[in-house]
């Protein structure tokens, strides 16, 4: 019957229907990383997105990553560093904080959510000279649903950790903009989907520190200013 022949043909899509998506977890956000600075003027919301290779579930994809050890001890290093960026980042807008004991800071940043993808890094289009692929940002960030996160809960930036390595060629900061377009330390060639407002993607690298990762937003503020000043 056709009722026969309509069950057996959605039985036969279901098996052959892509996987899953391999998301880890949408984990729970430290609560110092969800707290912005005590006094701070402005707000950041961020969410913050890893993607950790992995051939059996248990360990990194040395080979594709140029890191050696357990998912575990990955991601302790990068919840380490997540706190130690923020820091960083909050301490600096302080002025003169240096010598101003109790000195509020301009910036505090708000971690809204955190994904954990145990997968490599999905290839975007090739990198000049030869050296690779820039990674696919615009998937990376929508298959989040950047665009509710931007147009809905503020979000200002996606802090992104992942590698320099295994053919992926990441850039330190990606900016997407209703108005200017890519303005950032990247190759600017509007790769990202544009929103209502602004957000720029920080591409860290989980086989360096976070002092690496606190460089990427002073470049990124150079090419700010950059063209302010054109």
């Amino acid at each position: 019957t056709r009722i026969a022949l309509a069950a057996a043909a959605l039985v036969l899509v279901a098996a052959f229907a892509a996987p899953a998506p391999v998301l880890a977890s949408s984990d729970p956000v430290d609560s110092y990383l969800s707290t912005p600075a005590s006094g701070a003027l402005y707000e950041v919301p961020v969410v913050i997105i890893r993607y950790i290779p992995t051939n059996d579930g248990t360990n990194v994809d040395s080979g594709t990553a140029g890191y050696s050890g357990t998912i575990a001890s990955l991601v302790s290093k990068i919840d380490r560093m997540n706190k130690q960026t923020k820091f960083s980042l909050e301490e600096g807008t302080k002025f003169r904080g240096y010598k101003t004991p109790g000195a509020a800071p301009s910036l505090g940043y708000r971690v809204l959510a955190l994904y954990t993808f145990l997968e490599d890094i999905p290839p975007g289009i090739a990198a000049p000279g030869g050296g690779g692929s820039f990674p696919d940002y615009a998937a990376i960030v929508a298959r989040v649903n950047g665009q509710d996160w931007v147009n809905n809960h503020g979000v200002k930036e996606f802090w992104m950790w992942g590698y320099h390595s295994g053919g992926i060629v990441p850039v330190e900061s990606n900016m997407s903009s209703p108005t200017t377009g890519d303005i950032s330390n990247s190759y600017r060639h509007n790769d990202l989907p544009i929103y209502n407002k602004t957000y720029v993607v920080y591409n860290y690298n989980f086989t360096r520190l976070s002092n690496e990762a606190v460089h990427d937003h002073g470049h990124q503020m150079e090419a700010t200013l950059e063209y302010v000043n054109q």
